[in-house]
């Protein structure tokens, strides 16, 4: 093996050196830079909310753009056209949040690596360390204030009006961290009265305010331009695929999805927040030996603020339009025809029975005449009686036809099911061979994977492992719930195989 010579090596290292104090200087240039000149200079309007004495006073709604006329006042429609002709000169970004106190460690440290005093780690991240004691005088843990939802304010001056972009849970989706989207509006008035003396413009994982570049524009005009609009409905998330959304009660948001199966969304994504605040989000997301990539609304706050051009190719047209094609197709299917199965599996099972007493001697050696209706009671059920009781009408009136309808939707869903109902469909295919081992392969269906499966089928419900992992009381209509959220989890995954041409079902 060839080796480099001492110099060799040094010259090497410098050069690395080098790049990476370049690197530094350019993020330096581009994204710390312009916010410190335009921190420093006035705006025309304001924020839109201040604090002032724990108390929240916020500006009109008519002050959003779209809303002068009063629309959005009670939730109204806003107005696509007045949004497709702003000004956006001289329009300034900043990022707000609801902060809360977060105990700082004393030090973290990683494996076989370098301890780093987390008081410099805080500080290098725009926060401010406090020191506090209590009521006894004794001191307490340091501890810092960090994001909790976040969002940004565009401010428009010669449009005279704001907007509101920030991210929030898609209404398509199988679970909450499967599917985030985009939004403008993005409002939480319902939330802002109650959280008082928490809002900030300044601290930790927050960007200062900057200038609209023309990367901003060109996003805020991506999603006025290709964005849908989600009505104002109060139909519950049983009549309709999409899931409600908290937002949809205050605002029609405007709204983009993220590319699908790409991000795990949640609370906690630290090192993704860590990245897009010093603008470096799009190399960590790519980095070979990254698990799936974290993503929530402080991120998508601080790469609107600071990397537009890398949000905007997280929320392209192309997948955003396959995206709500699938859903409304679903929207369609699940009202037209599943719901009404629902609404009948609503009525299967129930917690009392009226039986028929079996005849005494004297009713089976007298006249008929005498005792011409034979005696009855009411029997009071638990679970497992009711599942004994009611099972097959379950098969019958709910399983069979969800299957029928959902394989007249799509054959290819045949696969989707059999894994979501393994047990339950081998008895619908009546392959009782088949049945018999499976359940035995899963001890009686106590460890069957389908939720489903566990409760029709598992002869005892505390073996369960769904009621192990939970220790939640279960019903008959905990059998329609799960049946509920396995049918639209692989609907939801076949429409994302679909739309992205791997098999991703979960």
């Amino acid at each position: 093996m060839v080796r480099c010579p001492r110099s060799c090596c040094c010259t090497c290292v410098l050069i690395q050196v080098c790049i990476l104090a370049f690197l530094v200087l350019t993020q330096w240039y581009t994204v710390f830079f312009p916010e410190s000149l335009s921190s420093k200079t006035q705006s025309h309007l304001g924020p839109f909310c201040t604090d002032v004495d724990g108390h929240l006073q916020c500006k009109s709604r008519k002050l959003l753009c779209g809303c002068a006329s009063g629309s959005c006042e009670e939730g109204g429609n806003v107005d696509w056209e007045s949004l497709r002709n702003l000004n956006f000169t001289g329009g300034i970004v900043r990022m707000a949040t609801f902060k809360k106190e977060m105990k700082i460690p004393g030090a973290c440290a990683w494996n076989g690596g370098p301890r780093v005093d987390s008081t410099l780690l805080i500080r290098l991240l725009g926060g401010v360390v406090e020191k506090k004691t209590n009521a006894d005088g004794s001191s307490r843990p340091p501890c810092t204030q960090a994001p909790t939802h976040a969002w940004n304010e565009i401010e428009l001056p010669h449009s005279n009006c704001f907007l509101m972009l920030g991210g929030q849970t898609s209404a398509f989706r199988d679970r909450g961290f499967h599917a985030f989207r985009v939004v403008l509006h993005d409002t939480t008035w319902r939330f802002w009265e109650r959280e008082r003396g928490k809002l900030s413009y300044d601290g930790l994982l927050l960007h200062h305010q900057r200038p609209l570049s023309e990367q901003h524009v060109k996003l805020l005009k991506h999603i006025i331009d290709n964005g849908d609009r989600r009505q104002v409905d109060r139909k519950t998330s049983a009549s309709q695929f999409e899931r409600s959304l908290d937002q949809g009660y205050d605002l029609s948001p405007i709204f983009l999805e993220f590319v699908p199966a790409a991000f795990s969304f949640q609370d906690d994504a630290l090192l993704s927040m860590i990245a897009a605040y010093f603008g470096l989000f799009g190399v960590y997301r790519v980095l070979p030996f990254m698990p799936q990539v974290r993503v929530n609304c402080v991120v998508v706050a601080l790469l609107f603020g600071r990397d537009p051009k890398g949000l905007q190719s997280l929320v392209p047209k192309e997948s955003h339009q396959q995206i709500r094609l699938h859903a409304r197709r679903l929207n369609d299917l699940w009202q037209e025809e599943l719901a009404p199965i629902f609404d009948e599996a609503s009525n299967v099972f129930k917690t009392s029975t009226e039986v028929t007493l079996p005849q005494t001697w004297q009713q089976q050696w007298c006249l008929r005449w005498l005792f011409p209706r034979r005696k009855t009671k009411t029997l009071t059920l638990d679970f497992q009686e009711q599942i004994h009781h009611f099972r097959a009408d379950y098969l019958r009136k709910v399983l069979s036809p969800l299957k029928r309808a959902l394989l007249q939707y799509s054959n290819e869903l045949e696969a989707y099911w059999s894994q979501k109902f393994a047990l339950a469909d081998e008895l619908l295919e009546y392959k009782l061979d088949t049945f018999s081992v499976l359940k035995d392969q899963t001890s009686e269906g106590c460890e069957a994977t389908s939720v489903v499966d566990q409760l029709l089928f598992c002869p005892d419900f505390k073996k369960m492992k769904h009621w192990q992992d939970t220790r939640k009381t279960v019903t008959g209509s905990t059998v329609v719930t799960e049946t509920d959220r396995a049918v639209r989890s692989l609907l939801y995954w076949h429409a994302i195989d679909q739309i992205t041409g791997t098999k991703e079902q979960k």
